[in-house]
């Protein structure tokens, strides 16, 4: 089976052409010189691309559009959902700014309460504002775990994002350029 499967990749990718950057039908592609015989950086000859390949007729024009990972990143920080609207995704952007957001606020709701709670206890002695004071005191606690979690969960989401923001272009530019295929085999 593993040798069966060996003959089969060798002959696939012994279909692939020597060079893949320059089509087989193509003209071949010459490069202006100096008198020393150094090429020019800044020159492209017309009908070639920055490599000095010449696309084919049929060949579709691919843009691959990038997105910075660092950028996203701290977009995502200043202002939760920012880093995932810059990635192209609206909708992750406003679920997880909501939660963060949400998250934040009554993070300082129950900031307010406890000292609230705290300041009432220290006027009245009451016991029952110092238990209220801990259930919000416990509360503020875990809240700036769970705020502090989803914050960091944004940032790099978005950066993780932006990473792969151009990844199905490149996969399809990859494909057509070096020919790569699939090949079943069924034994009977």
């Amino acid at each position: 089976m593993t040798m069966t499967m060996i003959v089969l990749f060798s002959i696939l990718f012994s279909q692939i052409p020597e060079s893949v950057d320059t089509p087989p039908d193509a003209p071949p592609v010459t490069t202006p010189q100096l008198r020393d015989g150094v090429t020019t950086p800044d020159e492209v000859l017309p009908d070639t691309d920055l490599e000095g390949r010449v696309p084919a007729a049929d060949e579709p024009d691919i843009v691959i559009r990038k997105r910075s990972p660092s950028g996203a990143l701290l977009r995502s920080g200043v202002l939760p959902g920012w880093g995932q609207f810059y990635n192209d995704k609206p909708v992750k952007g406003v679920i997880l700014g909501t939660i963060e957001l949400g998250l934040l606020a009554w993070l300082i709701s129950e900031h307010v309460q406890a000292e609230d709670a705290r300041t009432d206890f220290l006027a009245s002695g009451d016991p029952a504002d110092e238990v209220r004071y801990n259930i919000h005191s416990q509360r503020r606690i875990d809240l700036i775990w769970y705020t502090s979690a989803s914050w960091l969960y944004g940032m790099l989401d978005a950066y993780v994002d932006a990473y792969l923001y151009s990844f199905e272009a490149e996969n399809r530019s990859f494909e057509r350029d070096t020919g790569i295929g699939i090949v079943v085999f069924i034994p009977f």
